[in-house]
C-alpha cells in the first residue's frame, strides 16, 4: 500500500468513524426527546446508558477533529508534567460532567412522572440564587477568573458559598453558560485549557 492509499484510507476511516459518532449521538438525542413524550411505555435513557452513549459519540468526535498538531506543539511548550496535570484535570471535569448528566437524566425522569405537562420543564432549572451566589463570589475574590470545577471545590468551601459545592456540575455549568450569554460574565482559556469564567466589565 503506497502513502496515497494509506492516506485515503485513513480519512475513509476517519469519516467512517465520524458518521458512526454523529449517528450515535442525534440517535440519542432523539431517543431523550420521544421519551420526554412517551416515558410510560419506554425505558428510561440512564438504563439504556444513554448519557454514556451522548459523551463517548462527543469525545470521539472531538478526538477525530482536533488540530493533532496544535496538540503536539502545547505537548512541547508546556512539558510532559504539565501535559499530563492538564489531562487529568480535564479528565476529572469530564467525570463531573458525566456525573451531572446522569442525575439530570434521574431528576427528568421524577419531574416527567409527577407532572405529565411537558410545558412544565422550563421551570426544572431555577438559576437565579445560584447566579447571584457567582456575581458575589467574583466580587469578594476580586474578579479573579475561576473554573466550574474550582467554584464548587474552592468557592464552595468558603462561608456563605457552600450551596456551590452541593449543586451538581450541569446545572452550574449551564447556569454559567446563561450568565455569559447575558452577558453577565465573560471566559477566557487558562494555559491549561481550562475554561475561566469571570464578571464582565
Amino acid at each position: 500500500m503506497n502513502e496515497n492509499s494509506g492516506n485515503l484510507y485513513s480519512k475513509g476511516v476517519l469519516r467512517l468513524v465520524n458518521l458512526l459518532s454523529a449517528l450515535i449521538f442525534f440517535g440519542s438525542v432523539t431517543y431523550v426527546v420521544y421519551f420526554a413524550f412517551n416515558y410510560e411505555q419506554m425505558p428510561a435513557p440512564a438504563e439504556l446508558g444513554i448519557p454514556y452513549f451522548l459523551i463517548l459519540s462527543a469525545v470521539c468526535a472531538l478526538l477525530i477533529n482536533a488540530n493533532h498538531e496544535r496538540l503536539s506543539s502545547i505537548f512541547t511548550k508546556i512539558g510532559p508534567v504539565e501535559f499530563r496535570e492538564m489531562l487529568e484535570e480535564q479528565t476529572e471535569e469530564a467525570n463531573e460532567v458525566i456525573l451531572g448528566i446522569e442525575e439530570r437524566f434521574e431528576y427528568i425522569e421524577h419531574t416527567l412522572k409527577e407532572n405529565d405537562d411537558p410545558a412544565g420543564w422550563q421551570h426544572m432549572f431555577s438559576h437565579d440564587r445560584i447566579s447571584k451566589l457567582i456575581i458575589n463570589y467574583l466580587d469578594f475574590s476580586n474578579n479573579k477568573p475561576i473554573s466550574a470545577l474550582r467554584l464548587q471545590r474552592v468557592a464552595g468551601k468558603q462561608h456563605g458559598y457552600e450551596e456551590l459545592a452541593t449543586t451538581n456540575s450541569l446545572a452550574l455549568r449551564t447556569t454559567l453558560s446563561e450568565m455569559v450569554r447575558n452577558g453577565t460574565l465573560t471566559t477566557s482559556l487558562s494555559a491549561r485549557g481550562n475554561r475561566l469564567y469571570q464578571l464582565a466589565n
